[in-house]
């Protein structure tokens, strides 16, 4: 998953705990022994003392198995140049909660992420049986901690089949930029669009 990094549609500004949120919600709907890898900030790692507390509240039910810092340089062709992590949670029981696994540092390349995966990731999980949400007469919870408290009191031990599949047809066609155009901006066409909207009156007074 890659949350988004400080603020939510139509607010300007940062929200510090925007990762963590989305984060501790993914992992409460996990099944367990399911592995969530996410791409966060570089700044959100259990390596820094400002989110040491809630990595520790993360592995209360999950394990951190992997964390490591990725260079803005690797997505400098792509238009964006902010530093990155690439965190692995499994969804099973830490040793000790306060114990997280170490970061080989920083890959200022693609080839040593993949190097450092390929060494430091343990194998997955067997994945708990799981068995479709049902509608609950219950009202949702309204905070991330009433979704984990009702996650951690459900027992779920029916099994359900794989589902099926569906092939895609699909057909390739060959495209570049316009003239003088770079590829990054139709990578972040969406936001744009999404900047215009926010310009629209409301509440009938013009901004």
């Amino acid at each position: 998953m890659n949350p988004p990094f400080s603020a939510i549609a139509n607010v300007s500004g940062r929200i510090a705990d925007t990762a963590y949120r989305h984060i501790a919600s993914a992992l409460a709907r996990l099944a367990d022994g399911g592995r969530l890898v996410t791409i966060s900030r570089a700044s959100f790692s259990p390596e820094a003392s400002a989110w040491r507390d809630a990595f520790a509240r993360l592995q209360e039910r999950s394990s951190v198995v992997f964390t490591a810092a990725i260079a803005g340089a690797v997505y400098a062709r792509h238009g964006a140049t902010i530093e990155t992590r690439l965190t692995v949670i499994d969804k099973t029981l830490a040793d000790d909660r306060n114990a997280f696994a170490q970061s080989p540092g920083m890959a200022p390349d693609v080839a040593t992420l993949l190097r450092w995966i390929d060494e430091h990731v343990p194998p997955r999980l067997s994945v708990a049986s799981t068995v479709p949400c049902l509608m609950s007469a219950l009202p949702p919870p309204r905070t991330v901690r009433g979704y984990l408290a009702r996650a951690a009191a459900q027992s779920v031990n029916a099994s359900v089949a794989d589902p099926e599949g569906v092939d895609l047809a699909y057909e390739t066609f060959d495209w570049t930029p316009a003239e003088g155009a770079r590829l990054s901006d139709a990578i972040y066409e969406g936001r744009h669009l999404d900047r215009r909207r926010d310009l629209r009156p409301r509440h009938g007074r013009p901004r």
